[in-house]
């Protein structure tokens, strides 16, 4: 019965008929267009913010917690059969709104980046900070609630082994902890792709003195009017209820087929998150002990000193410093 399933599946997708491809040219740049973005940083309450900033009457945005950008693979691929890829994730309208993401992917991948920026000129980034060592120790507590860290046990252990120089770069970005904490190091180099005035970096420890507050100083960074803001809890640590349905939810698999096959792109989109999301269960058994801590803070001490300078003396800022 499945192998027939499957079968089905194969023949109505190898039937289905491809769009037309065609060449990109600036009168499709429309379609494309993106006002701002937030690029990061994962594990610093860049949900909560775009959730925030959503609320603006003036910011239209994607359905789902996280764009899957169209143009990494449009663009790399210089295949632009989907040029209107934009309108199953942005509600772009024809009152010219302004057309906010959110995409952390973009803080590691520069060249997609640069594709973005050279179809956005303008593009306004918005980079969403925290102190260091409690990035570092929220990133891998996620990564091995979630499934996606099988090598380490501990974050000790990640700690000896890149003290040592035998961590390099992981696949994917989000399991390199301590490289992603570098904000000097990494948003230095993201100046050099988008105009620093474009730039404004937020502490989540100044989101969490005054939400409001933040919040409308990214709307006048962003020339929006302000206005009153329903605060937004930030995400809570989580792990996975079934890793067998996690896998399902991860690979290709018959389940997504059928769903790719029956559904709108909005609707499936929507359907996988919420899955997702009742496969989580709270968990607050992972703490961060003292001595580690001051392991984590000797570590980014000299770039966190750099990127406090750099924040607040050559972007717009609103960071905490302690």
């Amino acid at each position: 019965m499945g192998s027939a399933i499957r079968r089905c599946i194969r023949v109505e997708v190898s039937n289905k008929k491809m769009p037309k491809k065609t060449t990109f040219d600036s009168n499709m740049a429309d379609s494309f267009r993106i006002d701002a973005a937030i690029v990061g940083v994962h594990k610093c309450a860049t949900t909560s913010l775009w959730k925030a900033l959503s609320q603006h009457p003036k910011i239209t945005t994607h359905h789902t917690g996280q764009l899957i950008p169209p143009y990494v693979s449009s663009l790399e691929n210089r295949d632009y059969q989907n040029v209107d890829c934009f309108k199953n994730f942005l509600d772009t309208d024809a009152d010219a709104k302004f057309n906010l993401i959110r995409d952390t992917t973009l803080y590691d991948d520069f060249e997609s980046l640069e594709r973005l920026y050279n179809l956005n000129p303008e593009i306004k980034l918005i980079v969403c900070v925290r102190s260091p060592a409690d990035r570092s120790f929220s990133a891998f507590v996620h990564a091995k609630n979630r499934g996606f860290e099988q090598e380490y046990k501990s974050i000790e252990a990640a700690i000896g082994d890149y003290n040592a120089r035998k961590l390099e770069l992981r696949t994917p970005p989000l399991l390199n902890y301590f490289d992603q904490s570098f904000y000097y190091k990494k948003i230095k180099a993201i100046s050099q792709v988008v105009k620093k005035e474009n730039i404004h970096v937020v502490s989540t420890e100044k989101l969490e003195q005054d939400f409001n507050e933040s919040c409308n100083k990214v709307f006048d960074f962003l020339d929006l009017p302000t206005m009153l803001v329903e605060e937004i809890e930030a995400n809570k640590r989580s792990e996975l209820r079934s890793k067998f349905l996690n896998r399902i939810l991860s690979t290709d698999s018959v389940f997504k087929v059928v769903a790719r096959n029956l559904l709108s792109p909005r609707l499936r989109t929507k359907v996988l998150h919420r899955i997702h999301s009742l496969n989580l269960s709270k968990s607050d058994k992972d703490q961060l002990n003292d001595e580690t801590r001051d392991n984590l803070d000797e570590l980014f001490l000299s770039d966190w000193a750099s990127f406090c300078q750099f924040a607040n003396n050559e972007l717009s800022s609103d960071i905490h410093v302690s």
